[in-house]
């Protein structure tokens, strides 16, 4: 389920049903209107209005979601994948899921992550014109330039790779490596 709490008076308003719920976001830069849920289980991320306490649409992700990233505008969503080395774009309006795919890697070895996660960590820069996509088996990140449609070098960074933080300039990156402790 998802929980949604006042958190004036740490109160409960609502409980929502999601198929294997793991993350929930906003889309970038905050909302007080919407809210995104994955679910695993179903393929899709639900949309729920924050004024209507409910779900409102589930958006369809072809696949187990992962973090994912949602732009302002609510019209296309970045998402990390089970089992996809790379991530997912979905164009919402259009219902429409296409796939950039890492450069092969080797066994998943990373003992906080299942063997079906080789990718765990989705950031979009602040501009929108780039995505971090970390390849944990991998032990490095990758950066896929969206106007150009082209993927970087991966860029070594420590042993299971997980999540991101961009600075609000985007100059920063940060990732963490779980299996190195950094």
């Amino acid at each position: 389920t998802v929980v949604i709490i006042d958190s004036t008076n740490n109160q409960i308003v609502k409980t929502l049903p999601i198929k294997g719920p793991h993350n929930c976001f906003t889309p970038m830069g905050g909302s007080d209107d919407y809210v995104y849920c994955e679910e695993q289980r179903g393929f899709d991320i639900a949309k729920i209005d924050m004024k209507a306490m409910d779900i409102v649409d589930k958006i369809k992700v072809n696949g187990e979601g992962r973090p994912f990233v949602v732009t302002p505008d609510m019209k296309t969503i970045y998402v990390a994948l089970s089992d996809l080395s790379g991530f997912a774009t979905v164009d919402v309006p259009a219902a429409m899921v296409t796939e950039v795919v890492l450069p092969p890697t080797q066994e998943m070895a990373c003992a906080v992550e299942p063997g079906n996660t080789p990718t765990h960590g989705i950031a979009l820069t602040p501009d929108m014109k780039k995505i971090w996509i970390t390849d944990v088996a991998g032990a490095g990140v990758y950066v896929y330039d969206l106007r150009n449609r082209k993927l970087s070098q991966k860029i070594a960074v420590g042993k299971c790779p997980n999540w991101f933080a961009i600075s609000s300039d985007g100059k920063y990156i940060a990732v963490t490596n779980a299996e190195s402790d950094s």
